[in-house]
């Protein structure tokens, strides 16, 4: 899709284009039993994840990702309990030398689950999740909650790039089981 330079008082001198997605989606009126939780993030997520970045693909690896902000909200289905572990497959993206780490503090309906400092490789990072949470979350109809709160950095002020985000972590996947 076409995004059209935004000038004050000046035609438009350049044109980028946009990866446009299309989900078709099933809402049903029944309650669904979910069996834990795991959310491919950067494909099919678009009803799970709030306040991320636009979905990307690394190159020719295949990694679909996103990247958080500064505050990033992903709905957590599947939790019962039963299901108590929290992973997220996070990585600090290759951010620059010299910036301060990658980390983020994790929160679960506004209670804290823990911090993690995400390294320049991709790897799990596992939280427990309290049993009086995933009690809690197995009763309501509505989805738990997931806060993440990332450190982030703007290429375009750090590195002179033409990318102006503020990026936090990049999120691959995230799972409860």
């Amino acid at each position: 899709i076409p995004e059209y330079e935004q000038a004050f008082r000046a035609y438009p001198t350049h044109v980028r284009f946009k990866e446009f997605d299309f989900g078709i989606y099933e809402l049903r009126p029944e309650r669904v039993n979910w069996e834990g939780l795991e959310l491919d993030v950067g494909t099919m997520d678009d009803l799970f994840v709030r306040r991320f970045h636009a979905k990307e693909q690394r190159g020719g690896s295949g990694l679909n990702f996103r990247w958080t902000r500064d505050i990033s909200i992903v709905s957590l289905l599947g939790v019962g309990p039963e299901h108590r572990i929290l992973t997220l497959w996070l990585s600090d993206g290759g951010r620059p030398a010299g910036l301060p780490p990658a980390t983020a503090e994790l929160f679960i309906d506004d209670r804290p689950l823990g911090t993690v400092t995400a390294n320049a490789e991709l790897q799990p990072y596992r939280f427990n999740i309290p049993l009086e949470i995933a009690e809690e979350l197995s009763t309501r109809d509505e989805a738990g909650r997931l806060r993440i709160e990332s450190s982030t950095w703007n290429p375009l002020e750090t590195l002179g790039l033409p990318d102006n985000r503020d990026l936090g972590l990049m999120v691959d996947r995230i799972t409860v089981e």
